[in-house]
């Protein structure tokens, strides 16, 4: 049986987003760019620049880390909801237990309607598409489709989940 839990990176690859790794890295790398300019700029040597620049790095990954995984959580929830799928939160504050809003076989027949807009496959209904996992059971119907999830967006909005991501992320950090 699969397990309801996702990680906050499971997460990201499933909204066809960066990592946490991958977001900081960026954040860390713009820091230490503006950081470093702003230091030359106060007369300060290429040593002392870099070492000021390697010190904001931190302070704001340090500080970016929380706001990023608020920011994809919200886009998270809202894309899951949408499927009548919560996401509960777990202690360790990364990861999410994956439950059915209403019941699994609710949660399958939303998935069955995205999955059906998006124009690649075609499922009857609940029943069709838990006949294609193993177990046959609306719960694993579910987890093994959650990708499409990532797809609502597109249907509806015509912005990628990535996007959308990307968004939310940016807006949150222009906070920071």
């Amino acid at each position: 049986m699969k397990a309801t839990k996702i990680t906050f990176d499971a997460l990201c690859g499933l909204l066809g987003a960066q990592d946490l790794d991958g977001i900081l890295r960026e954040i860390e790398r713009e820091a230490a760019g503006g950081a470093y300019e702003e230091a030359r700029n106060r007369g300060a040597s290429d040593e002392d620049a870099a070492r000021i620049a390697v010190e904001a790095a931190g302070v704001v990954g340090h500080r970016a880390a929380g706001i990023i995984r608020d920011a994809v959580i919200q886009v998270a929830r809202t894309l899951f909801r949408e499927h009548w799928i919560l996401l509960v939160d777990l202690e360790d504050g990364w990861s999410w237990d994956v439950r059915p809003e209403k019941t699994w076989a609710a949660a399958a027949s939303m998935l069955v309607a995205t999955i059906n807009a998006y124009g690649m496959l075609e499922f009857r209904d609940a029943k069709e598409l838990a006949s294609v996992c193993s177990p046959s059971t609306m719960r694993e119907a579910v987890l093994d489709h959650l990708g499409w999830i990532a797809y609502w967006p597109e249907i509806y909005t015509s912005q990628s989940s990535e996007i959308l991501v990307h968004d939310a992320v940016g807006a949150a950090l222009r906070h920071l």
